[in-house]
């Protein structure tokens, strides 16, 4: 009784804060909206999804098939005499060798990359505060239940009340996680937005 009396009222505080949260702080291109980098605007799930029998097919009857590409080495002999041979390669060693090949090529940042960077750098730090302030205040909340359900603190008289009002704290931190979130973003948006713009303007042509 104690846990559903708890989460009824967890449950209706955080429904009120879901309904008074202003929209106008809602950008989908922002976090904790927008993609991660790694999922690379939904294309990695395109990717993941289940293929057909005859995709897996053509790919185990490629795997399984060797396809050669010929190449010739010129060999110098003792005497001064040279002589082509006739190499056969298997194409999964080109792509080993060309791989390999790449990572010792020297690494050119155009624009773009720094583009890039600098956009990262300046959503580094309200990232950060976000996930350790987030996570932290899921701990305080996760506390609250624990008091109020007992699962700790079993010998306090007081450990209902208590809960309570962890666990509603910790509603309140994580309420004003994202208002904070967006004013270090804002702030850090402003201190570098002439960079960013150059360097958008260069890329455009402007």
């Amino acid at each position: 009784m104690k846990c559903l009396s708890f989460l009824l009222v967890l449950g209706i505080a955080v429904f009120l804060a879901g309904r008074f949260f202003p929209r106008r702080w809602i950008f989908e291109d922002s976090f904790p909206f927008n993609s991660f980098a790694f999922e690379k605007e939904g294309n990695i799930y395109n990717r993941i999804k289940k293929k057909s029998l005859l995709q897996n097919l053509y790919k185990t009857l490629s795997n399984r098939l060797q396809y050669f590409s010929v190449s010739f080495t010129i060999v110098t002999y003792n005497d001064g005499t040279k002589s082509k041979i006739r190499r056969k390669i298997m194409t999964s060693e080109i792509k080993t060798i060309k791989t390999i090949r790449a990572n010792y090529l020297p690494k050119e940042i155009t624009k773009f990359d720094e583009l890039k960077q600098l956009n990262k750098k300046v959503k580094r730090p309200a990232e950060v505060f976000a996930y350790v302030f987030g996570t932290a205040s899921s701990l305080v909340l996760g506390t609250g239940m624990s008091l109020a359900m007992k699962v700790i603190g079993v010998s306090l008289a007081y450990a209902m009340p208590l809960g309570i009002g962890v666990g509603l704290l910790g509603i309140l931190l994580v309420s004003i996680n994202y208002p904070i979130y967006k004013g270090i973003l804002n702030r850090r948006q402003s201190k570098y937005a002439s960079q960013i713009i150059e360097l958008t303007d260069s890329l455009l042509n402007k």
